[in-house]
């Protein structure tokens, strides 16, 4: 291009230089550059020709028509207004009563359906209710049939499980023999020594009354010789009897003595009182006693038994010692019971405390005079504040440093001590009443 311009230049030399020509072209090029960033990026040409099109569309085609209906609506109003309201009047008041009386028939036709509607939902709730009921009584017989089941396999179980117990109660039962022993009384006594001539000719007499008799035992079986003793007094009672009211004479003796004198007594009850009284089991019995069968005394270990007493004597003597710690001025003493432990603790701590007055001052001096140093003169209010600030948070990290420290060192004391007191060995007597440690 540049070339075609200085050509041109050289076949026309009366037109404008080559540099007015080059300064055209390059505004032309900016101009072009300049069109094509507004195209691209200024918005504001699509913005009005957008404005322009909605205008052309909206006002000058639609032109007066919303300005024509508004006032067609307002002669429409007018017209009504002066001559259709009393004709809507005249009709309205010929058929309003026409119109309430179909409106309270309507009514009573909507509350007949209402009230079948809710008989028929009241009906539908009550069938549902049944129904409901009817589930839950279902799952409940069947819950509890379940757990009729279930109670039943486990009273089987316990039952079983009690029947194993009591079988190995009664295959480990320490008593060996289960036999009852009476130690008879001296009615019991009497009565055997004074028909010992009877006894004597009894057949097969146990071996216990045998001893009985001739004072050589003092105990009977109750199985076998209170079952013997029994059938004895049955015997002899049967025999008395066989012989006082046996014949005929006698029999009418003791009838006239009924009439005469016993006449309101039973019979028996008088050939009873005229017979030998003789008496019953139960009578025998007083002042007996009941020797029941007594478990095995298994003895204990010898050696346990000796530990316990050893064990019995060593809590006594810790307990002692607990009681006399205060007073007994043989027991061991701990390094905190010394007056130069006390004394070293209380050294600690007012170093402590005096360290800590040493930052607080320190730290009120720098606030009082450091910063002044630093930043230049400063009025005497703002420099005691800064004090009082430094020296507040320097003495809260020493308060807080200080109690850690404390609350370790007491730790570690009551540590120490407990280790010593753990590892001290008990002190115990021995049959010579002498000292020594187990």
């Amino acid at each position: 291009m540049v070339r075609n311009v200085f050509k041109s230049c050289d076949k026309f030399p009366g037109e404008p230089s080559f540099v007015d020509k080059f300064v055209s072209i390059m505004a032309n090029i900016f101009k072009d550059i300049g069109e094509i960033w507004t195209r691209l990026f200024d918005h504001r040409p699509f913005l009005n020709g957008e404005i322009r099109f909605i205008l052309q569309e909206f006002e000058e085609k639609r032109g007066n028509k919303e300005v024509e209906r508004l006032f067609a609506i307002l002669q429409n109003i007018t017209e009504i207004k002066y001559n259709q309201i009393d004709s809507i009047k005249l009709k309205a008041d010929e058929n309003l009563e026409t119109l309430q009386n179909k409106i309270d028939d309507s009514l009573v036709v909507c509350n007949t359906i209402l009230q079948e509607e809710e008989q028929y939902r009241t009906d539908t709730t009550i069938l549902k209710n049944k129904e409901r009921r009817k589930a839950e009584w279902d799952v409940f017989i069947k819950d509890i049939s379940q757990k009729c089941v279930k109670i039943d396999e486990e009273f089987n179980v316990k039952e079983k499980d009690l029947r194993d117990y009591y079988a190995d109660l009664d295959n480990i039962t320490t008593i060996k023999d289960p036999t009852v022993y009476i130690k008879p009384g001296k009615i019991l006594k009497s009565f055997l020594k004074e028909n010992s001539l009877i006894i004597d000719g009894e057949n097969n007499i146990p071996e216990n009354i045998q001893k009985l008799l001739d004072s050589k035992n003092d105990f009977l079986n109750v199985e076998s010789d209170m079952n013997w003793i029994n059938q004895l007094v049955i015997n002899m009672r049967n025999e008395n009897e066989n012989n006082l009211y046996s014949g005929k004479e006698l029999n009418e003796k003791i009838e006239e003595m009924i009439k005469e004198n016993y006449s309101n007594f039973d019979r028996e009850e008088v050939k009873n009182e005229m017979g030998k009284n003789l008496p019953y089991l139960h009578e025998l019995m007083k002042g007996s006693d009941v020797i029941l069968p007594k478990n095995e005394v298994v003895e204990r270990n010898p050696d346990l038994l000796k530990r316990i007493e050893k064990l019995k004597k060593e809590q006594e003597e810790r307990e002692y010692k607990a009681m006399t710690q205060n007073v007994n001025l043989d027991k061991k003493h701990f390094p905190e019971d010394s007056v130069s432990y006390q004394m070293n603790m209380m050294n600690r701590h007012l170093i402590a405390v005096g360290q800590l007055l040493v930052s607080v001052g320190a730290g009120f001096a720098f606030g009082f005079l450091g910063v002044e140093l630093i930043v230049g003169n400063l009025n005497f209010g703002i420099r005691l504040l800064l004090g009082i600030a430094c020296a507040l948070i320097i003495a809260v990290a020493e308060f807080y440093f200080l109690a850690k420290h404390l609350n370790e060192e007491d730790k570690k004391e009551k540590t120490t001590t407990r280790r010593e007191r753990i590892n001290e060995v008990p002190e115990t007597k021995d049959k010579n009443n002498k000292l020594h440690k187990d």
